[in-house]
């Protein structure tokens, strides 16, 4: 009753056997990449941290940067206006101070 076109059991027994070796091979497979893809999302934190702490610190630079030049910009207009205030007044006590040389 066997026909040569009919597996066999042993047949359909191996071939079984070659599935279930593919399956656990496919699970390894699978769970390489889990890991890999664990990896890769430590590596994203990581990255998003280190990106996080170099916004703060250019943040914290800009501020700088603006502190030093309010406090720069504050200095030149004081500077600015003081002459301009300062510069009739002693250029009027320097002639009432040259008056009495030029007799």
């Amino acid at each position: 009753m066997n026909s040569a076109s009919e597996p066999t059991l042993n047949d359909v027994l191996q071939e079984l056997r070659g599935l279930r070796q593919d399956v656990n091979e496919l699970k390894r497979d699978v769970d390489g990449l889990k890991q890999d893809v664990d990896a890769l999302k430590q590596d994203v934190d990581a990255l998003k941290q280190e990106l996080t702490a170099e916004v703060k610190r250019w943040d914290e630079r800009y501020y700088q940067l603006s502190k030093d030049t309010l406090g720069f910009a504050r200095y030149v207009i004081v500077s600015g206006v003081i002459v301009a205030v300062l510069a009739p007044v002693f250029r009027f006590g320097i002639e009432q101070f040259l008056i009495p040389f030029r007799s």
